[in-house]
């Protein structure tokens, strides 16, 4: 019998999954058993819906609603065994049958504030559940379906009409109307109607939203044997392998859930998607990472999970609700990295690519480096994946990078000069910044660095400035974390010679604006001529070759390096007739011979030879004393501080910045991120508990 058996359970749990959701919600309210679904019945069923109603009804401007008190969420200490046994699940079904025979024949769920109390009591003793999960299901689904057809703010607009009025008025409106049917007068004093589930009032309608959000995952845990979910957030930031205990298993319990789920799972992405408020968002999100151990079951719902949190993710207005959605994401990969964490990965980058990288202005940027941080976190979860992720990536910008430097005329630099691709060059540097070792993404680097060493070689002219600064800061960084050594030096300097800063500048107030180099990807051509120009781009390439040479400062060859800057910069300072300009490059080789100075000191002093040296990274075998700083990182802190204190001046109406433009791009150290285990975004995990208020004000969201 086993072997005869077996068969027909595979080929029914193979129906369910290729239903459609109507199909489902068919066989919810047919009452038939999930796995054998009879096929008459459900024909029959489908035939009968599309005659009964099939959007929301709503009562009338003149008539009245029933009030009642609001609906208080009990606790467990709060239940007593007689009000457990109030309502039993026959009393249940024999109400939904009475209400069947109400004058409102399409009725076949009556919820009122006994029903849900009664609901709530049964599943708090684990009575009756999965009765309780299908019948919720139903009331949810209803619910979500008034939000999607835009019914919910004529409801709450009709029933504050409505409750202002006095009770003798009511009863006046209701004994002088003649003409109407028995149906209409109990519609109007009764609440409203969607997909034959009768909500009383609005009231009843917000703590049945409330509750079946609730109590629908906490069925699933009493009906699955699964405990402690509650701490599913905890166990992912502390000991994440932990994880496993939570995957459900395959049986008879979960196959007779499925559909059920299935519905749930729909309709709680579409009101994700419908709904505009922040803080209804963030709670969703925690109910569906939640319920992870079955969204992730089934698979077809989980993609369209996927896809609607990284929309979440990538268009939120708060940062809180972008950094919940992060998370939602940041679980799902963890509990199964093999089957969800390519695709997460795929699409996360596309939508970067696509969305979040074709701006950056101020009040953008924020966004792109929260987005960048995001997925330097889920790289590093499996580093084949990554591998062959950013390879891809990484081609791609070779491709359009080869197109814009073969072709003869200008038509196609656009392809390069634009934040998606220079924003996309900060994503990979930011990646390879954060795993730069040897077992890791290493082998990269090279690609990576020929790329934007491309993009600098076309960059010269004045008006991409800013873009050449940018990728500058984006290799001085990779050299920072990577320890390798990239000739920059002379890039900076051919800046210093271009005709633009050798001319008179132009006295213009509304043109002779600071720039903004955070933010500046192409200079005007009415700016080239101003004095605000010069003296950003003198002081960026200042800045920068201070960067530039602080990372090299505790190299052995250090006084070689510096050789071909110095002599380039005192051919500046002899040909510049700006006082200022040539005060601030003395500054820097006066700091420059004194590191240079140091390291000859140090050099003398030690019994080092070229065979104690390695070629492949800037480790120093000179000793320096533990706490020391070099005359050129003494020096780069000056400059961040002074670049901090010009940029706030300019943008203190617009955003409070900390930190210079390019700080704000550094990836920590791995010695850093060991020390703060989450980022920056972390702490907007711990605030979904302050969210769960808002789905009192569902009515608000629309």
């Amino acid at each position: 019998m086993s072997t005869t058996q077996t068969p027909t359970k595979k080929r029914s749990a193979s129906k369910i999954d290729h239903m459609s959701l109507e199909q489902l919600f068919d066989i919810l309210e047919s009452g038939e058993d999930v796995t054998n679904p009879s096929p008459t019945k459900v024909t029959k069923k489908r035939t009968k819906r599309k005659e009964e109603m099939s959007r929301v009804s709503q009562p009338r401007l003149d008539k009245s609603m029933k009030k009642t008190q609001p609906f208080h969420v009990m606790d467990k200490n709060d239940v007593s065994e007689e009000s457990t046994n109030h309502l039993t699940d026959r009393d249940l079904n024999e109400k939904e049958e009475t209400d069947e025979n109400a004058p409102l024949s399409s009725v076949a769920i009556w919820v009122d504030r006994e029903l849900l109390q009664s609901v709530q009591e049964q599943v708090e003793h684990r009575k009756c559940l999965r009765v309780n999960i299908t019948r919720m299901v139903k009331i949810f689904r209803a619910g979500c379906m008034i939000i999607e057809s835009n019914q919910l703010p004529t409801l709450a607009s009709t029933a504050t009409t409505l409750n202002k009025a006095s009770a003798d008025k009511k009863k006046a409106t209701i004994s002088n109307r003649k003409g109407h049917s028995v149906e209409e007068m109990h519609l109007s004093e009764t609440g409203f109607i969607s997909n034959s589930v009768h909500f009383l009032d609005l009231r009843v309608y917000q703590n049945s939203m409330k509750l079946c959000l609730e109590l629908i995952p906490k069925s699933l845990d009493f009906v699955l044997g699964v405990e402690d979910l509650d701490k599913l957030d905890k166990m992912v930031l502390d000991d994440p392998k932990s994880l496993e205990r939570w995957k459900v298993e395959a049986s008879k319990k979960w196959k007779s859930l499925r559909a059920p789920m299935k519905v749930f799972f729909y309709y709680l992405r579409l009101l994700l998607e419908t709904i505009s408020n922040e803080g209804m968002k963030r709670y969703l999100l925690k109910v569906a990472r939640r319920c992870s151990p079955y969204l992730l079951k089934l698979v077809k719902f989980a993609r369209a999970w996927i896809k609607s949190v990284i929309s979440t993710w990538a268009y939120a207005e708060e940062e809180s609700t972008r950094a919940m959605a992060y998370f939602t994401l940041y679980c799902w990969s963890l509990f199964d990295s093999d089957r969800y964490l390519p695709n997460i990965l795929k699409k996360m980058q596309s939508t970067f690519k696509d969305e979040v990288a074709k701006q950056g202005n101020l009040r953008r940027l924020p966004v792109v480096l929260f987005a960048a941080n995001s997925l330097v976190d889920l790289f590093g979860m499996d580093m084949g994946i990554s591998y062959s992720s950013i390879f891809v990536h990484l081609r791609e910008l070779a491709i359009v990078l080869k197109r814009v430097i073969t072709s003869e005329g200008k038509e196609f630099r656009y392809l390069v000069e634009n934040w998606q691709f220079i924003n996309q060059l900060r994503l990979y540097g930011m990646v390879l910044s954060s795993y730069p070792q040897k077992d890791q993404l290493r082998t990269l680097i090279y690609p990576y660095v020929q790329i934007v060493l491309g993009v600098l070689n076309f960059s010269y002219s004045p008006n991409c400035f800013g873009l050449l600064f940018h990728c500058i800061h984006f290799l001085n960084d990779l050299m920072k974390q990577a320890n390798i050594y990239i000739p920059l030096a002379s890039s900076l300097t051919r800046v210093l010679f271009c005709a633009e800063l050798k001319k008179k500048p132009t006295s213009n107030e509304v043109k002779d604006k600071p720039l903004i180099w955070r933010t500046t990807l192409r200079i005007p051509e009415k700016q080239l001529n101003t004095r605000a120009f010069r003296d950003g781009v003198v002081s960026q390439v200042v800045y920068l070759l201070a960067e530039h040479f602080s990372i090299l400062s505790r190299n052995v060859a250090f006084p070689e390096l510096i050789v071909p800057t110095v002599i380039s910069l005192n051919d500046f300072m002899k040909e510049t007739k700006v006082s200022k300009f040539r005060q601030i490059i003395k500054e820097l080789t006066q700091q420059m011979e004194e590191n240079a100075n140091l390291i000859r000191k140090l050099r003398r002093q030690s019994n080092c030879g070229p065979t104690q040296l390695k070629s492949e990274t800037l480790c120093s075998p000179l000793g320096f004393p533990s706490g020391e700083r070099t005359p050129m990182e003494m020096f780069l802190d000056l400059e961040q501080q002074r670049l901090i204190k010009e940029e706030k001046l300019l943008t203190s109406t617009v955003i409070d910045l900390e930190e210079s433009w390019t700080l704000s791009n550094n990836t920590p150290s791995k010695e850093e991120q060991m020390k703060r285990k989450e980022p920056s975004y972390g702490n907007a995990k711990d605030s979904v508990s302050n969210d769960e208020d808002w789905v009192e004000e569902l009515v608000l969201t629309e």
